[in-house]
């Protein structure tokens, strides 16, 4: 008998429940055919492991993919690599920071209820109250539940249950059947007719046209309900396990394996269909086929249980943190397992589905139906075994150090010593003609053919050394590979010898397998090389590879190679592997096995033995590894399909972090800005990669093991990041994430501002043209003046030497002519020849004087000038005396004031000497910054009278001729100036003041200030 939940009676008799549970019989969920039920992995997050809280009440995912766990400490936000604690003043209250539910709801919304009081949403990072807290203030609210269009559901602690939508709301208690005095925590579920199931205490009900109908008395507090994929309600309580579908209640399972009276907290149904019971005290069940199988976890106090989008199982606890779920696909086989060793150097497996192991010295061992036991040879005899080998005849071979042996599979004490007696043998092999082929150290090759052995040489062309691994191919040909790192393939009766010369790495060959595209080889150090069509080709760690000493090979019945490695074990798909040969793709994607994952510790061995692999009839895969003797199940393997979402989750400019929603303004000129991304792939968080690249920055793709990116100096303007991310099966997210933002100009490099510096900057670079252009044309004037300098000098030389030169040359031309005529004063002629020549030795030495550049300095021209005067006064006989200061700047004077100032002291000289009636002269010079001042003194009869003559009637010197005015057109011709100072009687004073030139002569140049200070 069926009973309906629809029916419009508001409860049914519990009689009646249990005779309908009865006559519907029980219900079984089907095992998968690879998958052992009691077999998961598990990955656990505590406090040491960055988790902030041990004690997690709820685990549930967003809309975007985030993993959201609800504490006794607060809201944790987690992306499989990083715990982030989110808080608001709306969460943390007076009663702490616990989270008492949490659910996802509609949309990219979060909800919860914090001790804190209220039902709390979070929405894009903002927290707000839900309109429904405003009708339950002061409530203590333990249970959350949404429906798919909105309608909010709250449990209380006082056994009430409220449901609220668009502002209307509906509170059920016991009127209704809840037994409010029965402190639980509500639970809720919704079948697949979209009916919300609530459990409470004993209390089973159904939401229905505004009212909650109780279908069920006779259940033992509490219950327990959850929702079931195929539809239906799953119902556990106490004493007993049931599903509703479609009306129909059955029973499942009328009691639960564990001991004392451990109640069932949460029900989870997996995508698989196996339904998980997460109890009080004694752990987590997982049940598949009406048998319940006992799960591993890291506390025995269940909170929470759900699955994510790529399968995940999660596991929430109240004291060990949080768990991860996922099915194992793999078996170890060593000293737990019964083999008296935990390492094997050999494996494999007879037609009859028997796995023989090589087990050491612990001897030859075999597995029959999941057992293993230790190989009995007569008087107990135990066999250091290396190699092992099933042939065709129901016989197994076994490579010992003391030699070969034989026995037949049921009869071990039938065991038989082969002749020869071939020691250390490291590799068998079985042709498909049935021949035996037997490698031993150092360099022994052979095969039993048709019982008799055969032993190759040189003589057959086998120069081999250490053999290490032996494969047939489709053709019948056997290939060899040795430790040298050469290949031999033996066909039609012959070797053919390959090495590096012909495109070998050069490297030992541990592994061979042939298939239809291909021989391929597992090298020591040189990767992975195939063989095809006469061509080596080699692909290694620099083009993807995890490792480059690949000691086993095996090809699953689903296109990938599984290769084991001294760093364990990794998958690639066949078709990745040549589409790298040909060219079509520059990288190829490895699925590797890290931390979290079951093969973390499958160490393969640096095997020098064979067979070192075995695949099975059923598709299973043997790897001899450091832990034992690995047994993989490929078809239950599950690559992960799902792309993971990718996220910005913030960007940091100069340490401070930024809002990331609407249009990112970063201030002018940043240092550096940071970029965090997230992946969300909970399968292997430490596998994901990504790739980001800067619109405008980067013009190809960055890759990034970590969620991070830093950028520096980022002129304005905007920008866009673009991030992407692969799981760990190498899938890609192809929509990826962008974050645009703009960098925001600093007043400098606003448009106005760099208009402005345009304009400036074109008029300074006209300035600037036209000073040069000035300074051009001042230069060229600067050069013509020089030269209009250097021709006044040629022409004064030239008068010079014209008047003086020529005038005294000629008076002595025309004394020596009268010598000559009137001999008689010859000796009169000849004196004033004398004196004539001498006068020219003085002009000569004045011209070459004034135009000598070693000369250019003023030191320079003052001793020649006090020289000269006190020579000229001497021979006058007027005294002299020279008031000189002890030193003189470093400047120059150039030839052309030189001379003329020459030319006025001579002048003042000789109206001294003439017309002053003097006896004593001073010769003065006074120095200022810019200029320089020489006086000539005399304490003669002085300046002349307003008429021309002096006090004693004698003519004035000055004043007789165009003294004074040849003076003073003699300074003005090189910038300076003339000052007289006399009066009758009392002497005269001539200054003559000139501007001095900074410039070092080129000639002397001496580093000295220009004047003293």
């Amino acid at each position: 008998m069926a009973i309906g939940v629809n029916s419009k009676r508001p409860g049914l008799s519990g009689k009646l429940l249990v005779a309908a549970l009865i006559s519907a019989g029980t219900w079984t969920l089907p095992a998968g055919p690879h998958q052992n039920p009691a077999n998961y992995s598990m990955q656990s997050w505590q406090v040491q492991d960055g988790l902030p809280y041990d004690a997690v009440d709820r685990i549930v995912q967003d809309g975007q993919g985030f993993l959201w766990l609800g504490t006794i400490g607060g809201l944790v936000r987690f992306d499989g690599a990083h715990f982030v604690t989110f808080t608001s003043p709306l969460i943390v209250g007076a009663d702490g920071r616990n989270i008492r539910d949490l659910v996802a709801g509609p949309g990219n919304t979060l909800l919860m209820l914090p001790a804190a009081g209220g039902v709390v949403q979070l929405v894009n990072g903002v927290f707000s109250l839900h309109p429904a807290s405003a009708r339950m203030a002061g409530r203590r609210l333990v249970s959350l539940f949404v429906e798919p269009d909105g309608a909010l559901w709250v449990g209380t602690l006082d056994g009430h249950v409220i449901r609220w939508k668009d502002g209307r709301m509906i509170q059920f208690g016991r009127n209704d059947g809840l037994n409010n005095r029965i402190w639980t925590k509500p639970g809720f579920a919704m079948d697949d007719q979209g009916q919300v199931w609530i459990a409470d205490g004993d209390f089973l009900g159904v939401y229905r046209d505004g009212r909650l109908v109780r279908v069920n008395e006779g259940l033992v507090s509490p219950i327990a309900v959850a929702p079931s994929r195929s539809g239906g309600i799953w119902i556990a309580g106490r004493d007993r396990l049931m599903k509703m579908v479609k009306g129909r209640f059955s029973l499942v399972s009328a009691g639960f394996p564990w001991a004392g009276g451990a109640a069932v907290k949460n029900l989870y149904e997996d995508r698989d269909g196996g339904l998980w019971l997460g109890t009080s005290t004694r752990g987590l069940y997982r049940m598949v086929g009406g048998t319940f199988h006992s799960i591993a976890t890291s506390d025995r106090s269940i909170t929470s249980v759900t699955e994510d989008r790529e399968g995940n199982l999660w596991v929430a606890t109240a004291g060990g943190g949080v768990d991860r779920l996922n099915p194992t696909f793999t078996a170890f086989y060593n000293t737990a397992s019964g083999l008296s060793e935990d390492v094997s150097d050999a494996i494999c497996g007879d037609r009859h589905g028997t796995v023989w192991f090589a087990n050491r010295s612990g001897g030859v061992a075999r597995m029959t139906n999941g057992v293993v036991s230790l190989v009995p040879f007569p008087g107990g005899r135990r066999l250091s075994a290396q190699a092992i080998l099933a042939d065709d005849q129901d016989r197994i071979w076994v490579g010992a150090e003391s030699g070969l042996f034989r026995f037949p599979e049921d009869h071990p004490e039938a065991l038989e010593t082969m002749n020869p007696s071939v020691q250390r043998i490291h590799v068998l092999f079985l042709s498909r003609n049935g021949d035996v082929w037997v490698a031993a150290e150092p360099a022994s090759l052979g095969r039993f053919h048709d019982g008799q052995y055969q032993a190759f040489s040189e003589t057959d062309g086998f120069l081999g050394q250490r053999v290490r691994a032996m494969v047939q191919d489709a053709a019948g040909t056997v290939w060899i590979g040795t430790e040298d790192g050469e290949l031999y393939s033996w066909a039609d009766d012959r070797f053919t010898r390959f090495t590096k010369a012909d495109g070998l790495s050069g490297m030992p060959v541990r592994a061979l397998l042939a298939d239809a595209d291909g021989l391929w080889l597992g090298t020591v150090g040189g990767g992975l090389t195939r063989l095809a069509h006469g061509r080596f080709q080699t692909i290694s760690a620099a083009d993807g590879l995890p490792d480059d000493v690949i000691t086993q090979i095996l090809e699953d019945d689903h296109g990938r190679f599984w290769c084991g490695t001294r760093r364990g074990i990794f998958n690639i798909r066949k078709r990745d592997l040549l589409d790298f040969f040909a060219g079509r793709n520059p990288e190829v994607n490895v699925v590797t096995f890290g931390k979290s994952d079951e093969l973390s510790q499958a160490y393969c061995l640096a095997s020098e033995c064979q067979p070192n692999t075995w695949k099975g009839r059923d598709g299973q895969l043997w790897f001899v590894t450091q832990q034992g003797v690995l047994d993989l199940d490929a078809d239950a393997f599950k690559p992960n399909p799902l792309p993971p979402p990718v996220l910005v989750e913030g960007l940091k400019v100069n340490d401070q972090w930024l809002a990331t929603t609407g249009t990112v303004r970063v201030a002018p000129c940043p240092r550096k800005l940071e970029f965090q991304f997230a992946a969300l792939s909970y399968a292997a968080p430490s596998k994901v990669r990504f790739k980001y690249k800067l619109d405008g920055v980067d013009s190809i793709w960055n890759e990034a093991a970590q969620g991070d990116a830093v950028y520096a100096g980022l002129p304005p303007g905007r920008y866009r990041l673009q991030v992407t991310a692969c799981n760990n099966d190498g899938v890609w997210d192809r929509r990826g994430a962008r974050l645009p933002f703009v960098v925001l100009p600093a007043w400098w490099q606003t448009w106005w501002f760099r208009g402005a510096a345009l304009l400036i900057f074109a008029g300074i670079v006209s300035a600037g043209g036209r000073y040069w252009a000035n300074r051009r044309w001042q230069l060229k004037l600067e050069r013509m003046e020089q030269q209009q300098a250097v021709e006044r000098d040629r022409t004064r030389i030239a008068r010079d030497i014209h008047d003086d030169l020529g005038a005294g040359l000629t008076q002595i031309t025309l004394l020596c002519e009268l010598g000559r005529r009137e001999p008689t004063e010859a000796t009169t002629q000849l004196e004033r020849i004398s004196d004539s020549a001498r006068q020219l030795t003085r002009d000569m030495d004045e011209i070459v004087w004034a135009v000598d550049p070693q000369h250019d300095t003023f030191a320079g021209l003052m001793d020649y000038l006090s020289a000269f005067t006190e020579d000229y006064l001497r021979v006058a006989g007027i005294r002299c005396r020279m008031d000189l200061p002890p030193g003189y700047p470093v400047a120059r004077v150039d030839a052309e004031m030189r001379h003329n100032l020459f030319l006025a002291l001579k002048e003042m000289l000789n109206n001294v000497v003439k017309h002053a009636h003097a006896s004593e002269v001073w010769l003065r010079l006074r120095l200022d910054r810019k200029s320089f001042t020489l006086i000539v003194e005399d304490n003669g009869q002085g300046v002349q009278a307003a008429n021309g003559s002096t006090a004693n009637g004698a003519t004035s010197r000055i004043c007789s001729g165009a003294g004074l005015p040849n003076l003073q057109k003699r300074l003005a011709a090189i910038g300076g100036q003339c000052r007289v100072h006399s009066s009758p009687g009392r002497g005269t004073r001539v200054e003559m003041t000139l501007g001095l030139n900074g410039a070092v002569s080129p000639i002397v140049a001496i580093e000295l200030p220009l004047l003293p200070p």
